[in-house]
């Protein structure tokens, strides 16, 4: 599964920016090549809020060892 970094709630931004919730993937492909994915943004139910107002977008984070 995930692991998930939520925004600090209790500590308001000095820019009035939103922070989106991410999930944090470790996927391995089939030729063995290893990946930290995330996503950026949270689906269905889970939307919350203003910050939550275009759809969730994936990224890749990284090439792992």
């Amino acid at each position: 599964g995930p692991e998930r970094l939520s925004p600090e709630w209790w500590r308001p931004r000095p820019d009035d920016r939103q922070v989106r919730t991410r999930d944090y993937y470790r996927v391995e492909d089939d030729a063995g090549g290893r990946y930290w994915l995330f996503r950026e943004g949270l689906y269905g139910r889970e939307y919350s809020g203003a910050a939550e107002e275009r759809a969730p977008s994936w990224w890749m984070h990284g090439v792992l060892p």
